[in-house]
């Protein structure tokens, strides 16, 4: 399961917010607009991650706010800033369709957005990591958020999909925990349930 407040973090230590004047220097004027486009992209990913029920078009939000967050950490560190310590919230949970154990589409594709949320989540922790570092950890989001909406939105024959992932919708057994599993455009169905199935309508038809 993905942990840590990922989107609700601030890289940036507490400040009050900077009031621009006439007097502001190059310097003092490049680290408020770092600032504030860093907070403006904190909020944006946070958006994007609550509203999240896996649809491509929202995994292509979380790709979008990975994107501006990156861009803003980018923006801080040509401004002199520095990522400030902290620790990721282990309270946090993913919307249910992010999660590794709920029934989603197995395209082969959440493996990388399950290994970029991890990558993310342990950059974060990482005391030493740079804002270089989050940046790229921040791309590599981007990158597999959109590659698993491509895989979602292709036709039934383009998906990459593999069994293994694959979870029953109706037990939520996977697949290594039956004998078969079968694979449809949506959702996948064991062979426990497919004989359970078929027990209930024989039942129903008096067979």
């Amino acid at each position: 399961m993905l942990v840590g407040a990922v989107a609700a973090l601030i890289l940036f230590p507490p400040r009050a917010k900077p009031v621009e004047t006439d007097d502001e220097d190059e310097s003092a004027r490049r680290e408020r607009l770092a600032t504030e486009r860093d907070t403006a992209a904190n909020a944006l990913f946070r958006a994007a991650l609550d509203a999240c029920r896996g649809l491509p078009a929202r995994l292509t939000r979380i790709a979008e706010a990975a994107e501006a967050k990156a861009a803003a950490l980018r923006d801080a560190r040509e401004a002199g800033l520095n990522a400030a310590p902290h620790r990721v919230n282990p309270d946090w949970r993913p919307p249910w369709e992010l999660e590794r154990d709920s029934p989603r589409l197995p395209v082969i594709a959440w493996q990388l957005l399950d290994r970029a949320f991890d990558q993310l989540t342990a950059t974060l922790d990482d005391p030493d990591a740079d804002l270089h570092i989050l940046a790229s950890a921040y791309d590599q989001l981007a990158k597999a958020a959109r590659e698993v909406a491509k895989q979602l939105e292709n036709d039934d024959g383009q998906r990459e999909l593999s069994s293994e992932l694959a979870r029953c919708a109706f037990c939520g057994k996977r697949a290594r925990d039956v004998r078969k599993i079968i694979t449809g455009p949506t959702s996948a169905i064991c062979d426990e349930c497919v004989d359970l199935c078929v027990e209930i309508l024989d039942e129903e038809r008096g067979d």
